[in-house]
């Protein structure tokens, strides 16, 4: 998440995850799915690997 953070500090427009959920609990790959539904209503782009 704190990588996330960074990278939205820049300015990015397309946000690039590797899975980004492989180390996560159950509850914090819901929030991380909210949060990447939240950058994608604010027009930014997310792509990535869920395993």
């Amino acid at each position: 998440m704190v990588e996330i953070i960074k990278v939205l500090s820049q300015d990015a427009r397309v946000l690039v995850l590797d899975e980004p959920t492989a180390a996560l609990t159950e509850a914090e790959i819901k929030a991380l799915l909210q949060i990447l539904n939240q950058l994608r209503d604010k027009g930014i782009t997310c792509i990535y690997n869920h395993p």
